[in-house]
């Protein structure tokens, strides 16, 4: 099911390099994770726009960076950094495990900014970045993109492009794995879990009653019914 795809990677940076005001990167810069005593500077992060291109190293350190942050401060960032915050820790995390898991938050943080921009193009471009990551980006050992997959469902449900093959590909492979509710649940530490994943979907709102059934089993497990919610 799962072949390889063309790389969107420079095409979504370079979207984010136009859209992305430099008093929103100073902004960011004052976070946490980029101020003594992380010691980590937004250079980095300005560096993966000005090349577009992700990080070809210090993986660890870019996670730590974005982890030491205030999550409901980047939470208030325009739509495009919230993506870019998102991608980078996504990116790098899928390359190296480093730390206790929360890429739950940050795949949704850049979800929660694709549905939160009217235009549409933030998603349009986000999908991109999380098709080439799903499909391109070789792993870490041990990596699990249950929420990488959970992610791409989204986004096709937002910019309207689930009516396909591929889509339903996707579903019946999660469902294929048969994944319970304790194991979702214990496979991070993030403060958006099922439920928030579940929001999400509900708020886009445009499922057929199959596919409802075949969304809640993949976001809240296989073994919790539509009557056990």
């Amino acid at each position: 099911m799962i072949t390889k795809k063309i790389n969107a990677c420079e095409v979504f940076l370079k979207e984010l390099k136009i859209h992305i005001p430099k008093f929103e990167l100073e902004s960011l810069g004052k976070e946490a994770g980029f101020v003594y005593p992380n010691g980590f500077s937004i250079e980095n992060i300005e560096r993966i726009l000005l090349c577009e291109k992700m990080p070809g190293d210090d993986f660890a350190e870019y996670i730590w960076a974005i982890y030491e942050c205030n999550y409901e401060n980047l939470e208030r960032y325009s739509p495009w950094v919230r993506v870019l915050v998102s991608s980078v820790y996504t990116y790098c995390y899928k390359i190296n495990q480093a730390g206790v898991s929360v890429q739950s938050d940050y795949f949704w943080l850049g979800i929660r900014a694709a549905l939160d921009d009217e235009s549409g193009n933030v998603a349009k471009f986000f999908f991109g970045f999380i098709d080439w990551l799903c499909f391109s980006v070789k792993p870490d050992d041990g990596y699990d993109d249950y929420y990488s997959w959970v992610s791409w469902l989204c986004l096709k449900k937002i910019i309207n492009d689930s009516n396909c093959d591929d889509y339903w590909g996707v579903v019946n492979e999660l469902l294929s794995r048969e994944y319970d509710h304790e194991f979702i649940d214990s496979m991070d530490v993030s403060m958006n879990r099922s439920e928030s994943w579940w929001a999400i979907f509900s708020e886009i709102n445009n499922f057929t009653l199959t596919e409802s059934s075949s969304v809640r089993k993949i976001i809240f497990g296989c073994d919790l019914c539509d009557e056990d919610r």
